[in-house]
């Protein structure tokens, strides 16, 4: 009982003396950088824009996928009745789909009801009135259902649909739709690629600025290692520096792509208003933000204990 109340007792001195050690290190390194302030803030302005491209790829793909999320609610498969289909056969074949789990919503548009609209959209409705037969067909809409957000899963509807013996034609207008699912997995595939890339630049990009810092601090490290220090509290402060690094090239990140959202967001909103489209583009979500920090913060600590490291088994 006595030799572990002394354990406790020397544990929380130990770790004190750790948690110490680290902050001494971390302001260390934030005084090392803010005294060269103009070589700072190029490595700190190159860092962040290395990093906007990846992050502003991020946030298209990410207000894609918002944009997109929800693209079945205004997507219509439009089944086109044969002239011979009665209301009465139409309302039965209603109610049959109805009964499909694949189905949300149905709607049934009478020939007279689509003519009518007809009239209201051109100019040429009354000319179709004075025909002796009105030549549009009855119309059933259906929604999918909210699970069937792709062009993949929504296809096997459309093709069971088109086999009814009352339906003349099924239509879905997919074309712009598979467009934009390629497009999303282009930009994914892109984003991935550019991010390794410009995560190489970052990495090549603050083991150059601690190389040259080791340099410059070539008398110090001397002075510690013939007073006995380990090579772990000489790496130390280094460390913290590139961490900072990384992480105030984050936040630059981070701002640059927030003003030029800002600055797209009125022409953005009036190009998706034409397509009769609210959806206002969003910044990074805090979640993404973190996680833009932490690694770019990962990114100088990598890229410092390379550089560190190496300086070390050289002298």
């Amino acid at each position: 009982m006595k030799k572990q109340q002394r354990s406790t007792q020397l544990t929380y001195p130990l770790r004190k003396k750790i948690v110490l050690r680290h902050a001494q290190a971390c302001i260390t390194s934030l005084g090392r950088i803010i005294h060269a302030p103009l070589a700072s803030l190029l490595t700190i302005a190159v860092i962040g824009i290395a990093l906007s491209l990846p992050i502003g790829l991020l946030m298209l793909l990410h207000n894609t996928n918002q944009l997109t999320k929800n693209w079945n609610d205004n997507t219509q498969i439009s089944l086109y009745l044969k002239s011979s289909i009665t209301e009465q056969q139409a309302t039965t074949l209603m109610n049959q789909l109805r009964v499909n789990k694949d189905i949300a919503n149905v709607n049934y548009i009478s020939p007279n009801q689509g003519l009518e609209q007809f009239e209201k959209q051109t100019n040429i409705g009354s000319i179709l009135s004075q025909l002796p037969n009105n030549p549009i067909p009855g119309v059933i809409e259906i929604t999918p259902t909210v699970q069937l957000n792709s062009p993949q899963l929504i296809q096997p509807l459309i093709n069971q649909l088109k086999q009814l013996p009352q339906v003349s034609q099924a239509q879905l207008d997919m074309q712009w739709v598979k467009r934009l699912f390629n497009v999303v997995e282009f930009v994914s595939r892109a984003l991935y690629a550019i991010g390794i890339l410009l995560a190489l630049g970052v990495l090549l990009i603050i083991g150059n600025t601690m190389r040259l810092t080791l340099q410059q601090a070539q008398h110090e490290i001397k002075v510690l290692q013939l007073l006995g220090a380990t090579k772990s509290f000489i790496r130390r402060p280094f460390l913290y520096t590139g961490m900072l690094y990384g992480i105030f090239g984050g936040i630059l990140a981070w701002i640059i792509v927030d003003i030029v959202l800002a600055w797209l967001n009125t022409p953005i909103r009036n190009l998706l208003l034409s397509y009769q489209n609210s959806y206002t583009p969003h910044g990074l979500p805090i979640g993404l933000v973190l996680l833009l920090l932490i690694s770019s913060g990962l990114l100088g600590i990598i890229a410092s204990r390379i550089t560190v490291s190496h300086h070390l088994r050289k002298n």
